[in-house]
């Protein structure tokens, strides 16, 4: 026998419920529908009239994936896949839209006449009970996986690689949503909060957490120039970008947490040395002292990541308006990690001078060969996925950073 054990220890369940339980467990709060940043944007009007349809018709529609979640001590489900099914269901059943007219989506002919154009509350009751007594499956991942986080987050990676994938930082951000700095990271990556979704979070920001939007309107137009057509602006990068640049400032503390076998293990992750496993020591830490399961609290306060995101916003909308206008988005973690070092070495942006900024252009735009040979033979560390390279990389650039500064090189 090879001895062989499978990651995932427990059985993965399913059931059947009809829809009128499946919303009342929803309202009960038996389930928690991560905020996405892509959440019900995903779909238009013709997509939820579609999927209604299938259900009206009886046609099968894939199951709901939900996780077990003891937070609060009684089990409850996170939702991993489904979430726009069920917020479908949910916002229908509330009259919350109209199922779209026939010049928009080709019904079945049965229900053409019936269903186009109309509320929950103005359909036939042969058709709302057909709708309510519809069955859904529901896939119950393993218990285990609670206490696994880095499994949880493989497997939410996996089932979501299907459709439009969700991203490392998508997942990071909804599993460790229980922390005011989380959701303060969330905001800070918002471009366009006139769009439903982001306006959903920043209201929902408000009301829970007493948490403001933080981009200011002299310097939020140049946030959003960079990210709206970049193809760099899915998947929760911009909150990445700001992520980096909270860790950069930071990183003896991060430095000192991965160090210590124990404090990574209260957080039930593991440290393999990538990038990725750091961002979610770092946003796990947060919510683990946000939510007051670790005594000693060394991470920076709320206070000082709106401080910070001050200095932040100050640095990039002069980057990008005035003295590096040609950076791309593709360059936002070197940004990110500039903004972190060169707001500790200058007191603010307007103390650097045009010479020092035409040193700084060549740093953010230019590759390592270029870089080296204009600072006398310093070599910037090229990260490709590994923690220890991207830290030598942020203490690379606030070395450059302070060369610049004093001329010498």
């Amino acid at each position: 026998m090879s001895g062989f054990k499978p990651l995932v220890v427990g059985t993965t369940n399913t059931e059947t419920v009809d829809v009128e339980g499946l919303l009342k467990r929803f309202d009960r709060n038996e389930y928690n529908i991560p905020d996405y940043q892509r959440d019900s944007e995903q779909w238009d009007e013709i997509k939820k009239s579609l999927f209604i349809e299938s259900i009206i018709n009886n046609f099968t529609v894939p199951p709901i994936i939900v996780c077990p979640d003891y937070t609060d001590g009684d089990e409850k489900f996170e939702l991993v896949d489904g979430q726009q099914r069920l917020t479908t269901l949910l916002d229908f059943r509330h009259d919350k839209f109209r199922l779209c007219n026939e010049d928009l989506l080709e019904y079945a002919d049965n229900v053409r006449e019936l269903v186009q154009n109309k509320k929950f509350s103005e359909l036939d009751a042969e058709i709302t009970d057909k709708i309510l007594n519809y069955k859904i499956n529901i896939v119950k991942l393993p218990h285990s996986l609670f206490e696994n986080l880095d499994l949880k987050l493989e497997i939410f990676r996996r089932i979501n690689e299907t459709g439009v994938p969700l991203s490392a930082q998508d997942l990071r951000l909804a599993t460790f949503s229980d922390s005011a700095r989380v959701t303060f990271l969330r905001l800070s990556g918002i471009y366009d909060p006139e769009k439903k979704g982001p306006t959903r979070m920043i209201n929902s920001a408000k009301e829970k957490r007493g948490i403001d939007y933080p981009w200011s309107a002299d310097f939020r137009t140049s946030w959003y120039s960079w990210w709206r057509e970049s193809v760099y602006a899915t998947g929760q990068n911009p909150s990445e970008m700001f992520l980096f640049f909270i860790i950069a400032k930071n990183i003896d503390a991060i430095q000192h947490i991965i160090g210590s076998e124990q404090s990574v293990k209260e957080l039930k992750l593991k440290y393999n040395k990538k990038i990725d496993s750091v961002l979610n020591i770092y946003c796990a830490r947060l919510q683990a002292e946000d939510r007051d399961q670790i005594k000693v609290k060394t991470l920076p306060s709320l206070e000082s990541f709106k401080s910070w995101f001050d200095q932040f916003q100050r640095w990039f909308h002069l980057i990008k308006t005035n003295k590096v206008t040609m950076i791309k988005a593709k360059s936002r973690i070197k940004v990110a990690l500039f903004i972190a070092a060169a707001s500790d070495v200058w007191e603010s942006p307007d103390d650097v001078t045009d010479l020092q900024w035409d040193n700084i252009e060549i740093l953010l735009l230019q590759g390592q060969s270029k870089i080296k040979s204009h600072f006398n033979d310093f070599v910037l560390a090229t990260p490709r996925g590994k923690w220890p390279a991207q830290a030598k990389q942020a203490t690379d650039i606030k070395e450059l950073c302070k060369m610049i500064k004093e001329d010498k090189f």
